[in-house]
């Protein structure tokens, strides 16, 4: 964050991505049927956050409040991982999607300075089976880690790290019967 000009700093961004992808993997003779997908991102992200700062004698004034923070809903690392196997009758897919903590919001609620989501670990699977062209048996399972989504307040004025937001899903099972006219 160093030779920025002042006048641009509030719409400048400094990032840095490191990405990397492999889009299918096809195995050969007996397990020709099965694949791998998998993707890597790593991101760097820094910008200065501003706000309203109330100065004796002056009033408000726009200033820098937030200084070298991440880019808001953006994890540094991320990866997903899926392992399947298909042919013409049944279909199978097990997955795994990781991303660390973000910040979710400048600024916080409630007189905090920011919001930050915790990062989570999810494993999900998908199968189907083709009874012939018309009929499809479908099953899914999401989120067999039963991860949570949680948000914590960094405050100013309440206790840091307070947890303000607390969603849970738990595990979920679909099963679905498909037919095509």
């Amino acid at each position: 964050m160093t030779d920025r000009d002042p006048l641009l700093a509030p719409f400048e961004a400094l990032i840095g991505t490191w990405d990397t992808e492999l889009a299918e993997v096809f195995f050969e003779g007996f397990a020709r049927n099965f694949g791998l997908m998998a993707n890597y991102t790593y991101v760097d992200s820094k910008i200065d956050y501003l706000g309203v700062v109330a100065v004796p004698g002056v009033g408000n004034v726009t200033a820098v409040v937030r200084p070298d923070e991440s880019l808001t809903n953006l994890s540094e690392n991320m990866a997903n991982l899926t392992f399947y196997f298909e042919n013409d009758k049944l279909g199978a897919r097990i997955s795994l999607a990781e991303r660390d903590d973000y910040l979710t919001s400048v600024p916080g609620r409630n007189g905090t300075y920011v919001e930050r989501t915790e990062g989570t670990t999810n494993v999900d699977i998908s199968a189907n089976f083709n009874f012939n062209d018309k009929l499809k048996l479908t099953f899914e399972a999401l989120n067999l880690t039963d991860e949570s989504e949680n948000q914590r307040l960094d405050a100013t004025i309440l206790p840091a790290n307070v947890v303000s937001y607390f969603h849970e899903t738990g595990r979920q099972f679909f099963v679905g019967l498909r037919y095509t006219l």
